[in-house]
């Protein structure tokens, strides 16, 4: 099962919340008219908006119900002596190319 870094987890929590700030601006200014008030609305909305979203994230990204584990590559798949032998033609056939040239 894989873990979002907390890396991948603030960049999208700012380009959400730089959607999202956008957004309300437009919205509360619409109802407001007043752009000073608009300002204070939609700075305090999403400074609280950011911190509550990525604690979300981060709580969701811990719990491990609903994640699909991670697929193995097909050679760890392979039984130890279909990978040998898959090994060697691969070997065998980067060899023989080579000399071809």
């Amino acid at each position: 099962m894989g873990y979002e870094s907390r890396t991948r987890s603030l960049t999208k929590m700012i380009s959400y919340r730089i959607v999202i700030v956008i957004l309300s601006f437009a919205i509360t200014y619409y109802f407001t008219g007043d752009a000073s008030q608009t300002t204070t609305i939609s700075v305090v909305f999403n400074v609280a908006g950011s911190a509550v979203y990525y604690i979300y994230e981060r709580v969701w990204g811990a719990i491990a119900w609903g994640k699909l584990a991670t697929p193995e590559p097909a050679t760890a798949r392979m039984p130890a002596r279909m990978t040998n032998q898959y090994t060697l033609a691969s070997s065998t056939a980067n060899a023989v190319a080579l000399l071809e040239d």
